[in-house]
């Protein structure tokens, strides 16, 4: 599962909230950022392969390469340098907390006030991968999605 979400006029609970949500469903997850104050998270039930010899195997293929070039990713390496956390990490950005839910619809609520703010959340690009080093827990989320 790919999910595209944008942190710019977002505080730091609103992330974490989507992010923890995510992560509840999904125990493998990664995040990436594809610029512009968006982040991709992607998650599955089961991890996948994913590695620099991965990257530089995938550029073998000039789909792949060309569609990565017109948007400024030339190498394997600046693919890898997109990657905020893997999936050895993802799982402690958001820290603990609430997540998403019908019964607790937070999201529809909060992320609507904050558009008209600046301010840039700390699980921004800058500052995520610092984040995860100090949060680490077990990977595999102790708060299963059941609504």
């Amino acid at each position: 599962m790919a999910q595209w979400f944008h942190v710019y006029e977002m505080h730091d609970g609103i992330v974490s909230l989507v992010l923890r949500t995510f992560n509840s469903v999904f125990p493998y997850v990664e995040i990436w950022d594809p610029g512009g104050g968006d982040i991709v998270m992607l998650g599955s039930l089961q991890p996948w392969q994913t590695s620099p010899a991965v990257f530089r195997q995938s550029f073998g293929f000039t789909g792949v390469r060309s569609d990565l070039d017109s948007i400024g990713i030339h190498s394997p390496e600046a693919l890898l340098a997109r990657q905020l956390a893997s999936q050895r990490t993802a799982f402690a950005i958001a820290g603990d907390g609430p997540i998403q839910s019908d019964l607790f619809p937070v999201l529809e609520y909060a992320a609507p006030a904050r558009f008209t703010s600046a301010s840039t959340p700390k699980c921004s690009s800058a500052s995520m991968n610092g984040r995860a080093s100090s949060r680490l827990r077990h990977p595999i989320n102790s708060q299963p999605f059941t609504h």
